[in-house]
């Protein structure tokens, strides 16, 4: 049978141990969290800078449809000016 000091001694041992234990599981948590956090952010950034990409390409896209679309009917204005005066 053990002794009053020596179940002190156990309980305090056991005691510090949860503590430590405690602690570590507290540091992983948080650094998952931190991690996890990093992560979002870092893919979030991805999707945006391809999304902006995305919608820069499409303006390009459409200006230069624009541009043709003007020339076009700049070319069927001046085909319809010729033949009025032909």
């Amino acid at each position: 049978m053990k002794s009053f000091r020596e179940l002190s001694e156990d309980l305090e041992s056991r005691k510090a141990t949860l503590k430590q234990r405690s602690a570590d599981t507290v540091a992983r948590y948080k650094k998952k969290g931190a991690e996890s956090k990093a992560s979002t952010e870092n893919r979030r950034d991805a999707l945006v800078k391809k999304a902006k990409e995305g919608a820069a390409a499409a303006m390009q896209k459409r200006r230069k449809e624009h541009e043709e679309n003007k020339a076009k009917a700049a070319a069927r204005k001046a085909a319809r000016k010729a033949a009025r005066k032909g």
